[in-house]
């Protein structure tokens, strides 16, 4: 086994695992942590990240950059949490970009996600969201790590 260089850690996610992700970078508990990128995730902070309810506070000297990819359609977060979040990232010092792409539902990297049913959930598959998303998060890998 090769040892792990920790000096280069990200993380990425997709749903759940976005907000695992984002809940990563808002704690700033990680400082190997260096990029978070989060795909159709949950924006909603736990009371821990709350700062009306708790004095916990992000850690300044921690350089993590995240992008939160998100379509505008997505019918688990509202635009009353999708602004939360934007402020609360903000509030926090974290270098956050929040990537909207409009009449884009949830799942959108999903290219199973083309049934009816599905866009009628709120889920679908966009070619134009999946195949951007994945372009900027490569090139955020390679403006934070160099290239590979």
């Amino acid at each position: 086994l090769a040892a792990a260089d920790l000096s280069r850690a990200a993380a990425v996610g997709f749903c759940f695992g976005g907000m695992v992700v984002l809940d990563a970078v808002r704690s700033g508990h990680y400082p190997a942590l260096r990029a978070g990128v989060s795909f159709h995730g949950v924006l909603d902070a736990p009371e821990l990240y709350n700062p009306a309810h708790h004095k916990v506070q992000h850690n300044p000297a921690h350089k993590c950059k995240a992008i939160a990819f998100h379509g505008m359609a997505d019918p688990f977060v509202s635009p009353e949490k999708l602004e939360e979040f934007k402020h609360q990232m903000e509030g926090l010092g974290i270098d956050c970009t929040v990537v909207e792409y409009p009449g884009v539902g949830h799942a959108f990297t999903r290219p199973e996600k083309i049934k009816k049913s599905d866009f009628e959930a709120g889920f679908g598959w966009d070619e134009h969201a999946a195949t951007d998303s994945w372009t900027k998060t490569k090139t955020l890998f390679r403006e934070i790590f160099g290239e590979a």
